[in-house]
């Protein structure tokens, strides 16, 4: 083979290879895009599967305060005078389950907001389906001695700065 033909040679298996290698890049870049709209597809159904999961447990928190005082508000609504020792110690125990059920429903706020405030969800997803329940229970008579404990900072702290947007003490994602 002449030193011509070589070079010809040469210069064909370059260009294969530049060719294959343009080819192999453009694969992978549309493989890469592909791929990140897969991975962002994923942390969208995590991040609505988190959400799901914070208003479950805000719902069921909430549905258990519910039926235990709609099971025994008649009965810790009686005159204390008018009840036998038995009843009184029930009434005692009842307190104590009543409160406990509240302190599971804040309880279950405070995480919520945590996550708001930490951005693990949507602010302005929570924003939108969480503010009208927090003020309804900063505004609740049944919560407030409760909530005057030194507890619930998160619950706290988002509903102060609902009420004073201008302080901004939180990241503002609410779009509002």
């Amino acid at each position: 083979m002449s030193h011509e033909d070589h070079e010809w040679v040469n210069t064909v298996i370059a260009g294969l290879a530049f060719l294959l290698s343009a080819i192999a890049l453009w694969k992978s870049s549309k493989d890469t895009s592909h791929a990140a709209e897969i991975s962002e597809k994923r942390l969208d159904v995590a991040q609505g599967g988190l959400e799901l999961e914070v208003q479950k447990s805000i719902r069921d928190a909430k549905h258990r305060v519910e039926d235990f005082f709609s099971k025994n508000a008649a009965f810790l609504a009686e005159p204390e005078a008018g009840l036998d020792e038995t009843e009184r110690k029930r009434r005692e125990r009842l307190k104590v389950e009543g409160r406990a059920a509240i302190e599971g429903y804040l309880n279950a706020l405070d995480s919520a907001c945590r996550k708001y405030i930490d951005e693990t969800i949507r602010q302005d997803w929570f924003k939108r389906e969480q503010e009208v329940e927090i003020r309804q229970t900063f505004e609740n008579q049944t919560y407030k001695e409760i909530l005057a404990d030194g507890r619930f900072h998160a619950l706290k702290e988002v509903q102060k700065d609902w009420d004073n947007p201008e302080q901004g003490r939180l990241k503002k994602k609410t779009g509002s």
